[in-house]
């Protein structure tokens, strides 16, 4: 039989059939090719280039197969290797091109919390939002709160390379078994670095849900900051960034928060707690229900810290047994000041109260005050032991105090309440409260008056005469009247009548004026013309910081500085404000700063109505002091000063309609407050008066009119007072005159020519006075002068005429011989008025201007009349 098949199929299969032994296993792969039934891999193995047949002996060759087997294995796994280097490429791609850059790290702005800082620079506390969070760099963190993190949450810190393999490994397996033995104790931490912690909770932008996805942005990330800031700069990032539980964020919030001191005093136990709380601060909490669970960590983590090799075995048990004391709460030191600073700084930040909030939790400034601790310390201690009692014994509600340092305008020291917790109306601060200063706004208007001129002194005479001011009609604290008194006694004693008369004197505006330049902003001119007269004796409401301010300008000569609590405001490096220099006040003169101070501290003057040895007396120190009761008994007061210092204390029943028992509010229950404080503060310090302006000069005037003397005017009616030079007379009394041989007293009022200032003084007159004896009889006349010996003459004998002067100068004059006194003037001021020999003055001429002056002599001679001389000199240059 003849077979016909095609030459180029049937050919090689008899011959593979024939040369191929059966069983082999090029057969068996021949017959599944055959049958078609071969895998693809082994097609993709043993496919044919083109249909050219292999040599049989190569199809037979073991080793030939499996060479050419994994010729085709290697060229697979080399495509699909280039197809995932190609497909992480794009996934990188994809995600590198929205990952933020790493240098927003440092860059971002980061919110941080407001410092209120002391003059020493002791915290007093922390404003902030719903974020607390203060920046501190690697030198103001304990070393061993940097171990304690390191130790605990990423031992590898410092080999890696922002990810750990095995953390992420252990992580992946323990998140679905963790039934495994080393997933059964979890306390070491997650899979996360310490870098991708940082990452995640500083950049908001790569997400915060738990996914592939932000975990992937985050490895990313993590090894691009690895490659951008050092290890050291990475650790300190997370140690500001990582929440601590409530508001505190950061390892200086937490450790001011949990134990009251800077990250840089913290010690082994104290960090290893802090340490502990990172994997869950608000379950692992001190105050929560979990603190045991807490304290195991806080051991675990010393362990943690023997094993890195940065305690030994003795540090970590001594660290082990050291209690910790907990802070409950958010302490606040001078809690009165600090929140008046608070109202200072939105002042400053904004006119928008809200905006000025946002910017003051969040905008990290660091504020210095001018607060002295220990000056606080000393106020809260005294009001603290002395608040009680007063409530107790004198029903009173509350008590405050206030001190500044009169030579700058710092506040000192701010106690608002006895007690800012436990006190009625404890969290009002009554130092920055407006309240009725009584009796103790009388310097003020002393004060003004004194500026305005002749007979406005403290020589001048006050009627303390029972008067009516239209339908106004004061009385004295004790309903007692004392007829005529100088202004010293009168303010001195704290008599009513007189310091109402003294303000319709100088005039509700210009005591208002006044006021204003001292430091008194609540007495505008407004409020004062609305109240009256009776402004003269408290009845428009101030601030006890105000009249602070005040007494303290009369202690520095006049002027006045402006309250400084704030001394400086930085954010980072910048200062944003800075109240080095306050522009002062010159308020009043000198003279009549002095002429206050000398008043107040004069104890001799105010012993009939305080006694020799009253609260106002410090022994060993001259200091000046005012009380102040309100006419209800609501308010005492006593504001007293030195050069040093200026204290302000108010003590009151600020419950409606309430009084207190004690009808002398200032002196019994606000001046004990005031002496103690006065009495510590001052201790340790030197005494330091108040300095007398060289142009006082001593004048005897008659005390009735505030006069010159005559002959006529006995010696009890003299009285002498140092006096600035315009307030100084010109013009003698006519309160003893003679007619002939009759003597005539004549009374006058402070204002003759109004009925209701005469009479009450007419009627004491015709009651109380007797004329007194005096010698009336007509005096001989004086022999006329000769010009040969010029007896009778005013003349200048020093200096010579057209003399050159400089420096301390004497001025002489031989005067007539029935002189009563000499007024000497030089450039047209009055220098001194002498009243008796020798008829000299001294006159310093440094500081003028070079060049030509005129000295006047004017001699009142006891029959009346005047004389006058004058002659020229010469203040040379350089003088």
């Amino acid at each position: 039989m003849v077979l016909h098949m095609s030459p180029r199929r049937a050919q090689p299969r008899r011959v593979i059939s024939q040369a191929r032994p059966a069983g082999s296993v090029a057969r068996r792969i021949s017959t599944l090719r055959e049958r078609g039934s071969l895998p693809w891999w082994q097609k993709l193995m043993f496919w044919k280039r083109g249909r050219k047949r292999l040599p049989s002996r190569e199809l037979r060759d073991p080793k030939a197969i499996w060479k050419r087997r994994f010729k085709r294995a290697g060229i697979v796994l080399g495509a699909l290797t280039l197809v995932v280097v190609i497909a992480g490429a794009s996934v990188f791609a994809y995600y590198i091109r929205d990952l933020p850059n790493p240098r927003q790290l440092t860059n971002r702005s980061i919110t941080q919390s407001t410092q209120i800082l002391a003059r020493d620079g002791s915290l007093l506390y922390t404003f902030s939002g719903d974020i607390n969070r203060r920046l501190v760099t690697s030198g103001e963190i304990a070393e061993t709160l940097k171990q304690a993190v390191v130790a605990l949450e990423d031992a590898q810190f410092y080999e890696h390379g922002g990810i750990s393999y095995r953390g992420t490994g252990r992580a992946v397996i323990c998140g679905v078994g963790d039934f495994l033995p080393f997933c059964k104790n979890r306390v070491a931490g997650g899979g996360s670095t310490i870098t991708q912690q940082y990452v995640r909770n500083a950049l908001d932008s790569i997400g915060t849900q738990r996914s592939a996805d932000r975990k992937l942005r985050e490895i990313l990330l993590a090894m691009e900051v690895e490659q951008t800031y050092t290890k050291e700069e990475i650790l300190i990032g997370y140690l500001n960034e990582i929440p601590f539980g409530s508001n505190l964020y950061g390892v200086e919030s937490a450790a001011r928060g949990y134990f009251n001191k800077s990250a840089k005093d913290l010690t082994v136990a104290e960090s290893a707690t802090l340490a502990a709380m990172i994997q869950a601060p608000s379950r692992l909490n001190p105050f929560g229900s979990r603190a045991d669970e807490l304290l195991l960590r806080k051991d675990f983590t010393i362990d943690r810290m023997v094993e890195a090799g940065y305690l030994t075995t003795e540090q970590a048990e001594e660290a082990k047994k050291q209690e910790l004391a907990f802070r409950r709460g958010t302490d606040i030191t001078a809690p009165h000041f600090v929140f008046y600073v608070r109202e200072q700084l939105l002042a400053l930040l904004d006119p928008d109260p809200t905006k000025a909030e946002g910017i003051l939790n969040q905008g990290g400034f660091t504020v210095t005050t001018s607060l002295d601790l220990p000056t606080q310390r000393l106020a809260e201690e005294i009001l603290a032991e002395r608040g009680p009692k007063i409530v107790q014994n004198n029903n009173a509600s509350n008590a405050a105090l206030v001190a500044i340092d009169p030579r700058n305008g710092d506040v000192l020291a701010m106690v608002g309440s006895y007690d800012y917790v436990n006190s009625y109306s404890g969290n009002t601060n009554f130092a920055t409260s407006r309240l009725q200063p009584g009796s103790s706004f009388k310097p003020i208007v002393y004060a003004s008056n004194f500026e305005q001129g002749i007979n406005r002194s403290p020589a001048s005479t006050y009627f303390d005469l029972e008067t009516s001011f239209g339908n106004y009609q004061p009385n004295n604290f004790n309903n007692r009247f004392s007829g005529p008194v100088t202004a010293r006694d009168a303010l001195a004693r704290s008599l009513n009548i007189p310091a109402v008369k003294a303000m319709g004197i100088a005039g509700i505006k210009r005591t208002a004026e006044t006021a204003q330049k001292l430091g008194v902003a609540s007495i505008t001119q407004e409020r004062a013309e609305s109240a009256g007269l009776p402004t003269a004796i408290g009845a428009v409401e101030v601030q006890p910081l105000e009249m602070a301010r005040a007494f303290g300008a009369f202690g520095n000569g006049g002027v006045s500085h402006p309250s400084r609590p704030i001394l400086k405001v930085v954010q980072g490096d910048t200062t944003i404000f800075d109240f080095a220099e306050l522009k002062p006040v010159s308020a009043v003169s000198p003279e009549t700063a002095w002429q206050i101070s000398d008043i107040l501290s004069d104890n001799n003057a105010r012993i009939p109505t305080f006694g020799a040895r009253s609260v106002l007396v410090v022994p060993g120190k001259t200091v000046a002091a005012k009380t102040g009761t309100t006419q209800n008994y609501r308010d005492g007061w006593v504001v007293g000063y030195t050069p040093q210092v200026s204290v302000a204390v108010w003590t009151g029943n600020n419950k409606p309609n309430g009084v207190m028992r004690n009808g002398d509010g200032g002196s019994a229950v606000a001046g004990p407050i005031w002496n103690q404080f006065m009495t510590r503060y001052l201790s340790d310090k030197e005494n330091v008066g108040f300095t007398r302006p060289s142009s006082m000069r001593q004048v005897t005037l008659e005390r009735l009119s505030g006069l010159l003397p005559t002959e006529y005017t006995p010696e009890s009616s003299r009285i002498t007072e140092w006096l600035a030079p315009w307030q100084i007379p010109k013009d003698s009394e006519q309160v003893h005159t003679c007619k002939g041989a009759e003597a005539h007293f004549t009374v006058q009022s402070e204002r003759p020519k109004d009925p209701q200032w005469q009479s009450p003084v007419d009627s004491w007159a015709n009651a109380n006075v007797q004329p007194p004896a005096i010698p009336c009889a007509a005096p001989e006349p004086s022999p006329t002068p000769t010009p040969s010996d010029g007896a009778g003459q005013l003349t200048i004998t020093t200096p010579a005429n057209g003399a050159t002067v400089s420096g301390t100068i004497t001025i002489a004059a031989s005067v007539p011989s029935n002189t009563a006194s000499v007024e000497f003037r030089f450039g047209g001021a009055t220098v001194a008025v002498v009243t008796s020999a020798p008829w000299q003055t001294t006159y310093n001429t440094i500081g003028l201007v070079p060049g030509t002056y005129q000295i006047e002599a004017i001699a009142l001679l006891t029959g009346g009349g005047t004389r006058t001389t004058s002659i020229s000199v010469k203040v040379g240059p350089g003088i």
